[in-house]
């Protein structure tokens, strides 16, 4: 049970910091439009 908990939360971890990278690469692609 313990594992299973362990492993719950680095994949919500995992998960939260791939929505980061996708905002930052969005907003990375807008500025880039948007300067060009």
């Amino acid at each position: 049970a313990l594992e299973q908990a362990l492993v719950q939360v680095n994949t919500s971890q995992s998960e939260e910091e791939l929505e980061e990278e996708d905002k930052k690469a969005m907003s990375a692609k807008l500025v880039g439009s948007s300067s060009a």
